[in-house]
């Protein structure tokens, strides 16, 4: 009798199970290969505004300005006065960039539209279809195309949040939403507003122009290697973000030690008040009001982010650095450098106002050296903390 070779059941089942098995083993290796390579990228993407930002100081003897840039606000003036036309005051550090970082056509718009809205007599300002590009809304513009802060600049995103690559989506019937940013500017070691005049203590490296006046390299006297000019921040979703790392909680924060903030931690990633999240984080590149493009190293990485309130411009905020990277954020220094920070550094006794013991008042009114540790020791360019007493 002729019998035919092949498989039993049992044997098909051990096949089975050993190929689940080594995909099992395989996946998350695979993973981990793609993050890595994200977060290669992300870290390429600070060297190059670390890069950017330098050559921008070569050009102009100076920082750029986060808020009030004398590029915008001196720049473009409306016809026949020494008046800045509307809404270039609050252009972020970003938009002053773009030509350092192979965006030079970008730029170019912008300043066309700026030009023409400057050298017009009468001076008007048209905000439907846009005449200036506007930074807080998508819409059109008076020729009928996109409003160019739309526009999705590589650089300014990193790829392991997946939240930012939503950036170019329609919003509706109203054009585009404006592009989105990962990095924040680094505005120091302390929860204050974007336009406070307490700005003019230069704890950050980028701040209001017309508070603060002019940063130059050689106003960081604690080193351009122990400064930071970017950190990494999540961006919140467009859905009612509610995970901590990415939405801003709004709590009351104003005159509090950082901890206050650091309550509104939640469970599993979440926010501890999901009902009071604002989705703004990130949101906005060409946005120089501080939860859309700024961070502060009142705490570590990966904490929660707040807002005293719903005031873009004028509330108190705590814009905390984030990732998806495992265990902390890529930060870039004024050297061009590029460290991960570890979501475990020091950062001082955050149940004390900053500079508590010699201060006790609101602490975004503390002039001298951080009390919030290493973190807050890299987030101020003057603070002489990295300089011997002895």
């Amino acid at each position: 009798m002729k019998t035919t070779k092949g498989f039993t059941l049992v044997e098909l089942l051990v096949v089975i199970a050993i190929i689940g098995i080594l995909i099992g083993l395989l996946l998350p290796a695979v993973q981990a290969a793609r993050e890595a390579a994200r977060r290669m990228q992300c870290t390429n993407n600070l060297k190059q505004l670390g890069l950017a930002v330098q050559n921008f100081e070569s050009a102009n003897k100076r920082l750029p300005n986060q808020t009030h840039d004398e590029f915008w606000v001196k720049g473009f003036c409306q016809s026949g006065t020494k008046n800045r036309i509307d809404a270039v005051d609050v252009y972020s550090v970003f938009s002053l960039l773009l030509p350092f970082v192979e965006q030079q056509p970008l730029m170019d718009r912008i300043t066309g539209y700026c030009s023409a809205a400057a050298s017009a007599n009468p001076y008007t300002w048209q905000t439907n279809p846009q005449n200036i590009p506007l930074p807080w809304t998508g819409g059109t513009m008076i020729d009928g195309s996109d409003n160019p802060f739309t526009t999705v600049v590589p650089t300014f995103l990193c790829p392991s949040d997946g939240n930012s690559l939503t950036a170019n989506v329609t919003n509706g019937g109203n054009g585009k939403y404006s592009g989105c940013t990962n990095y924040g500017c680094n505005r120091g070691d302390f929860m204050i507003g974007t336009t406070w005049g307490e700005n003019k203590n230069k704890r950050g490296v980028f701040f209001d122009g017309q508070i603060g006046g002019q940063m130059t390299l050689s106003t960081i006297t604690d080193g351009t290697s122990n400064t930071m000019l970017f950190g990494e921040i999540n961006a919140s979703d467009m859905n009612g973000d509610m995970y901590y790392k990415s939405t801003v909680q709004i709590a009351g924060i104003h005159g509090q030690p950082a901890s206050a903030c650091m309550a509104m931690r939640g469970e599993n990633g979440m926010a501890a008040d999901i009902n009071n999240c604002w989705s703004i984080k990130g949101r906005r590149w060409a946005d120089s009001r501080a939860a859309y493009t700024n961070f502060h190293a009142a705490l570590p990485p990966n904490a929660p982010s707040c807002a005293s309130n719903t005031d873009e411009g004028g509330g108190c905020m705590c814009i905390t650095a984030s990732s998806n990277h495992s265990g902390g954020a890529n930060v870039c220094m004024v050297d061009g450098s590029v460290r991960f920070v570890s979501e475990t550094i020091d950062c001082g006794d955050i149940t004390h106002v900053l500079g508590y013991p010699q201060w006790t008042g609101e602490g975004h009114q503390w002039k001298g050296p951080s009390t919030q540790g290493v973190w807050g020791a890299m987030a101020t360019p003057r603070g002489k903390e990295t300089v011997s007493t002895n």
